[in-house]
């Protein structure tokens, strides 16, 4: 039966906002300015994201008895502002049964919960019945659920389960109250929002903390459009924007909110990454709009530029400048326009540290040109030669060995952290995500910066940032064509040797072609596969077209099955050998779908244990070489 009030519609305000975890002041104070405010427009339902009072992000804060205790204080203030209103507001908070009461680890327990609310009354106080405990959420770790509820109270589920009736202009509408994974039914064995319609539902509200994620919100929509086709009732999501983080992963929330009719089809969506509070009409039979996905390039544009904004918020106004050491390469380039599109030319430091012969004149003039393109004043030559030729002589170091190129790496990080020093700022970790997978970096040199802004970006799509960088954010080519074009190399000898992975490149035409290294990397972390996958593929004549690599690419790099089989071994040692040197890394911001840091968590296996091969890969092996392996 349809409800009378969404045939004549209802005033519904989405508060897309962005969140300050930790602070429930500030937010309780947002929360009532933008209750009254709502009151004032006519607004008769405010909905605010999950966990709004307290934050998601925040760890073991949930635990702190301290802090769940203010929280649940400011709760009650935005409860008692709510005194004499007509506006029904809905928001996310920790709930309770028994504020005395401890859950199952000795701490207060809570439910990340919605609250509803109007006229200074709590209708309903809804807890969150489906917890993630994956990536880097951990719900189970912090919050009791729907299901516990039940178990406790020796109900069922779906009695607990139930929508909440508001009074709008004399007339009842049953608002069924979701909170983020709730939604995501195909994962779990109940469907909460099958629930809600079968007792009564009129409309769906999900609110959200839901971290921006590649190809996230296309999933939504197939998700809520499978699911609204069967319920037929009109759906709300409401996410927050801004960033939080779990100190290794900087996580950003682009919004996303929607609307969605009784048919699945997008009605309203709100301006992504825009902290803004939409009022719309919500009725039957509400006419579409066509939701235009950004590219994948300007959603990682947007990921980095509003990662750098989170990060920098958690840092005093006095550090907030950047300090980064300039090759001529592709990655320091990209790390120097994300700076200054973010934090100015005035706030960054450009330093090229050149040693000897073993950086090119041509590499010289790029870094030079990158920092003239950029605005950026401060741009440094520190030629590093006579302080590593003395270290070097000092402990007998001989050149083009790798203690001499280490000896490069570390005197290139102090130099910075000389300068850092003097100007303030962090450093910069320029460093991509194909070389944080196999280890190639310097602990104690380039691995080394306050924030790892390439972190969870594979090789060939920086080439897709720098190429986004000049076509659309500066309108103009401020990174150079030597360090797009130019082979990447490590700059630490003097023969130059390229670097030893297939990187995704730009052909002349301009196109990001793929690259095997890079399709390995997410192999490895996105897709859990382990050598034995890889191989199986290889062996089926089909592994570059699961990859989508050129045809051809892995016949030119490696002319027989041995030299793949080599190589493919040789880089899973390398991967799994280097968990301690990404520990040590800087925070990363997250744009694919398994970061390293808290996100990826990984262990130190045992050294004879690290390149573990399964045996269906040894079969595979020995079919593959046609050769007894020892």
């Amino acid at each position: 039966m349809k409800s009378k009030l969404l045939e004549n519609g209802v005033k519904i305000a989405l508060a897309q906002m962005d969140v300050r975890p930790g602070n429930p002041r500030a937010q309780g104070l947002r929360a009532i300015k933008e209750m009254k405010e709502a009151e004032a427009r006519g607004v008769e339902v405010l909905v605010l994201p999950e966990l709004w009072m307290s934050g998601y992000m925040i760890g073991d804060e949930h635990k702190s008895n301290d802090y769940v205790r203010d929280v649940r204080h400011w709760t009650g203030k935005v409860i008692e502002a709510n005194k004499g209103m007509k506006v029904v507001i809905i928001f996310g908070s920790y709930g309770t049964d028994n504020p005395d009461q401890t859950g199952r680890d000795g701490t207060l327990l809570k439910y990340n919960a919605a609250y509803v609310v109007q006229g200074g009354k709590v209708l309903a106080m809804v807890p969150k019945t489906l917890l993630p405990d994956y990536r880097f959420f951990d719900d189970d770790r912090y919050f009791d659920s729907t299901i516990w509820r039940a178990l406790r109270k020796n109900q069922s589920i779906d009695s607990l389960i139930q929508p909440v009736p508001v009074l709008i202009r004399g007339m009842i509408l049953k608002i069924g109250v979701m909170i983020c994974e709730d939604m995501w039914k195909d994962d779990y064995a109940l469907s909460p929002g099958h629930i809600l319609v079968k007792n009564g539902a009129e409309i769906l509200i999900n609110i959200s903390c839901s971290p921006w994620g590649w190809q996230k919100n296309r999933k939504r929509h197939q998700v809520v459009r499978a699911l609204v086709k069967e319920l037929k009732v009109p759906f709300i999501y409401v996410n927050n924007v801004g960033t939080q983080n779990n100190v290794k992963n900087i996580l950003v929330f682009d919004g996303g909110t929607t609307v969605y009719n009784e048919r699945g089809d997008v009605a309203v969506t709100a301006h992504a990454h825009a902290d803004e509070v939409i009022d719309v009409e919500v009725t039957y039979g509400m006419s579409t709009t066509d939701s235009v996905e950004p590219s994948d390039d300007e959603q990682s544009y947007f990921a980095t530029r509003y990662g750098l904004r989170g990060y920098f918020r958690t840092l005093p106004p006095a550090m907030r400048r950047t300090v980064i050491g300039v090759s001529g390469g592709i990655d320091s380039a990209v790390v120097a326009a994300a700076s200054v599109d973010e934090l100015g030319a005035e706030n960054v430091t450009l330093v090229n540290m050149p040693y000897g012969s073993n950086n090119s004149p041509r590499s010289r003039e790029a870094a030079r040109k990158l920092a003239e393109n950029l605005g950026v004043k401060d741009y440094r030559v520190v030629d590093i030669t006579a302080s590593v030729d003395i270290l070097a002589t000092t402990l007998g170091v001989q050149k083009d060995t790798p203690a001499h190129k280490h000896l490069q790496a570390v005197t290139r990080m102090k130099v910075l952290s000389t300068i850092t020093f003097e100007v303030g700022g962090v450093i910069t970790c320029n460093g991509n995500k194909t070389e944080g997978a196999f280890g190639y970096f310097t602990t104690n040199g380039d691995g080394r910066g306050g924030i790892a802004i390439l972190g969870d970006i594979i090789k060939g799509n920086v080439y897709r940032l720098a190429l986004y960088y000049n076509s659309h954010v500066y309108g103009r080519k401020v990174i150079p064509d030597e360090s797009i074009k130019d082979a990447p190399t490590d700059g630490l000898t003097s023969r130059s040797d390229p670097d030893p992975y297939l990187y995704g490149k730009v052909t002349a035409e301009g196109v990001v072609v793929k690259g095997y290294h890079d399709e390995l990397v997410r192999a490895f972390t996105e897709f859990k596969m382990y050598p034995e996958s890889v191989l199986e593929l290889y062996a089926a004549g089909t592994l570059e077209e699961h990859m989508l690599l050129p045809s051809g690419q892995l016949k030119e790099r490696f002319p027989s099955a041995q030299a793949f089989v080599d190589d493919l071994e040789k880089q899973w040692i390398a991967h799994r050998t280097s968990p301690w040197k990404r520990a040590q890394n800087p925070p990363n911001i997250v744009s694919s779908r398994s970061a390293y840091g808290y996100d990826r968590r990984e262990f130190q296996p045992y050294h004879d244990d690290a390149a573990y091969f399964t045996d269906k890969y040894l079969d595979l092996k020995r079919a593959l070489l046609g050769k007894a392996i020892e």
